[in-house]
């Protein structure tokens, strides 16, 4: 596979619709802020919490800095909240997958689909909680499985959206099949998104790379998908009684 040309190739998709895709990425961005900083309010210490655990240590009283630090532990409620946060953020992320793959097909797009992922609600969070316990399984039992595991998965998205008769199981068995000999290439390909990816971590002006960058990947890796698949997938593009266009 030529990951240069697969990369081209999507440059030219982001290039095909460039206002509406660039849109709707500086609206999943803005959304994925929120959803973190609202997270982090809920889970994470607030400022009066962090100076007392800072003046804790600066006294050198380590057992009264433990104790503000297990008090700090968020409640079930907030627990909870923060996970449906996570949860909507994925649906949002499927329904700017969509966006980008009708691009590919050379269908009209606006930024208002990135709420299209609403319409399969409950397949998507099935599919994201299933592949997280998943992943996060193999991570407990050491690195190297749950990195497989993370890539074996992969495809499992846009199986959901081209097989729409799929369950979520289905999909992910998919896609370790399909995933067997290439995920050192997707691993390759993920790699050469490294400097965008330290780019986006630079204040305000990584915000506007991660309006790129977030397309650019997304529709290289979707590319990715259709050349392992060429071949196997026999329904069309969309289901457009499921995915209206």
């Amino acid at each position: 596979m030529d990951r240069y040309d697969v990369k081209r190739r999507a440059r030219a998709i982001l290039q095909s619709q460039k206002k509406p895709i660039f849109l709707a990425s500086a609206l999943f961005v803005a959304l994925i802020l929120i959803f973190s900083y609202l997270s982090f309010r809920l889970t994470g210490p607030n400022d009066r919490e962090l100076q007392s655990m800072v003046d804790a240590l600066a006294a050198g009283d380590a057992l009264a800095a433990q104790e503000i630090l297990l008090s700090l532990q968020p409640s079930f409620l907030e627990t909870f909240m923060s996970d449906f946060l996570s949860y909507l953020q994925a649906v949002v992320a499927f329904g700017f997958l969509l966006l980008l793959l009708r691009a590919s097909r050379e269908k009209e797009v606006h930024p208002g689909m990135l709420l299209d992922g609403f319409g399969s609600l409950i397949r998507v969070l099935l599919l994201v909680l299933i592949t997280k316990l998943i992943v996060t399984l193999g991570f407990l039992l050491l690195i190297i499985p749950g990195i497989v595991f993370l890539y074996n998965y992969r495809m499992a998205r846009y199986l959901m959206i081209l097989h729409p008769e799929y369950s979520p199981l289905d999909c992910l068995r998919e896609s370790r099949m399909r995933m067997r000999g290439w995920r050192l290439q997707l691993f390759l390909l993920d790699l050469s998104f490294l400097g965008w990816a330290l780019l986006c971590t630079i204040p305000v002006l990584g915000l506007v790379a991660a309006v790129w960058a977030l397309p650019y990947w997304n529709c290289s890796c979707m590319l990715f998908y259709d050349e392992i698949s060429a071949g196997q997938d026999s329904k069309p593009p969309f289901d457009e009684d499921q995915y209206p266009l």
